[in-house]
Formats: C-alpha cells, sequence, structure tokens
C-alpha cells in the first residue's frame, strides 16, 4: 500500500522514516497534538509498531506508542528542522 501510494503520486524522494523511542515525548501522543504540519511542513503518513509489520495510517487524533517506526513525506529542510527540533534520529 506504501508503494503504491508514493508512486501514485511521485513522492518516493520526500519519503523520510524514524523511530520514536519509548520514553520520548512525543510517545503516546497523537499527530494532531503534534502539529507536524504547521510546525515543521512535514507530513505524517502512518507507522508500524515494533511487535508488528503491519502499517497504521496516521489519524489525528490516534496515540502512536513509543517504539513505533514513523513514516513521512517532508522536504530535506523540513525534515532536518523536524529532527532537530524533536532530537530525533
Amino acid at each position: 500500500a506504501m508503494a503504491e501510494l508514493l508512486a501514485g503520486h511521485d513522492l518516493e524522494a520526500d519519503l523520510r522514516r524514524c523511530d520514536l523511542p519509548a520514553g520520548h515525548p512525543m510517545a503516546g501522543g497523537s499527530p494532531a497534538e503534534w502539529d507536524l504540519g504547521k510546525r515543521h511542513n512535514i507530513t505524517l503518513l502512518g507507522w508500524t509498531e515494533p511487535s508488528s509489520e503491519e502499517f497504521h495510517h496516521a489519524h489525528p487524533r490516534r496515540t502512536v506508542p513509543g517504539g513505533a517506526t514513523l513514516f513521512f513525506i517532508a522536504s530535506p529542510d523540513g525534515w532536518r528542522q523536524f529532527l532537530q527540533s524533536e532530537q530525533l534520529e
């Protein structure tokens, strides 16, 4: 599903991913709380949880667990700003 989405919209070059550590301040929060589009001009597509390969589509009020791998669409500048601001790798 992810490959089809990216191919259909020519977004592959802007696909980014990072792991959300269990103790991170964002862990247990929701995309609506994070407001990433406004703060960093990036879009959360969804995530996979550590115990599963199942992809969870982003929903504004769905809680994202610590340990999840997050997938985004982001420009290089927006991505660097996000990682630095949120202290993620």
